[in-house]
């Protein structure tokens, strides 16, 4: 018998009320680490100064950060407030990966299963709750990639402008998200999109350049930083980017450090789910 939207929402509540309980559990457990003081240190006056050396000495867009600003001169500057932010954005990426795993699916046991792996996974849970942009990022991803089926689906305009603002919004948030879209526009592009499609794409490559206007002299001098950064710490690779920061050569050990890590040290499981899926899937229109 299928489930109606109201019986599953009242078996979706509960999931979610669970997720939070173990997110809270995890929040008490969590220590705070260093760029996380340093989101202290650039919110710590007015909202224009934290814009400002954004702007012209970090390499961050400036809207978590604003959002942050808010949030801590109205919630306060405790650690638990803080983390507290990133737990409501984690909690709506959760609703959020149950209505894409409904919608692309057809069914809301497709929604719970996504819900529960999402809501379990070691990697999730460690970036689910940083006083950093990262909570933010995954949540508007989500929205991203379901507001971006819905518009190759329907193919209307609204959809299109959504979908252009989401992208707009993104880009103010981390800049790596620009993966994502590039991403989506391979997609877009294989599947053979009709003229319209085509338009609506142009126009949602002009709209998204509109929005992030006002930031492209700031997003300009932030890369002219990053290079000096780069060329002093004698790290500049490829176009003359580069930071002394965190990130690791791409390695075979590397990789297994990565799957293990996102997902909760059991790489064959998740392998497993991911053939069977492919398998079950092959022939399904939602491929």
């Amino acid at each position: 018998m299928p489930i109606t939207t109201r019986r599953a929402w009242l078996l979706t509540v509960p999931v979610l009320l669970l997720l939070a309980f173990l997110l809270m559990r995890v929040l008490v457990n969590t220590q705070m680490y260093s760029d996380e003081t340093l989101v202290y240190e650039f919110t710590r006056l007015d909202l224009p100064y934290t814009v400002t050396y954004l702007g012209e000495q970090d390499v961050h867009p400036p809207l978590w950060f604003s959002l942050f600003w808010a949030w801590r001169h109205l919630v306060g500057d405790s650690e638990f407030a803080g983390r507290m932010q990133a737990c409501l954005f984690s909690l709506l990426t959760l609703a959020m990966t149950y209505r894409i795993g409904r919608d692309w699916f057809g069914r809301a046991r497709y929604g719970w299963f996504a819900l529960a792996l999402l809501g379990t996974n070691a990697y999730f849970l460690t970036y689910a709750l940083d006083i950093r942009p990262y909570a933010l990022v995954m949540l508007l991803g989500s929205v991203s990639m379901w507001v971006f089926e819905r518009w190759l689906r329907l193919g209307t305009r609204r959809l299109a402008l959504a979908y252009a603002v989401v992208t707009a919004l993104m880009f103010y948030v981390h800049y790596f998200l620009a993966f994502l879209v590039i991403a989506q526009m391979i997609y877009f592009l294989l599947r053979r999109p009709s003229r319209r499609l085509i338009a609506q794409a142009a126009g949602v490559g002009l709209i998204t350049l509109a929005l992030c206007a006002p930031w492209l002299p700031s997003f300009a001098n932030q890369v002219g930083h990053l290079h000096q950064l780069a060329q002093s710490a004698g790290n500049a690779y490829g176009l003359g980017l580069g930071t002394p920061a965190t990130t690791e050569a791409t390695s075979a050990e590397t990789i297994l450090k990565l799957a293990q890590a996102a997902t909760g040290g059991q790489p064959l499981l998740y392998g497993l789910l991911l053939a069977l899926g492919a398998a079950l899937l092959w022939r399904s229109s939602r491929y």
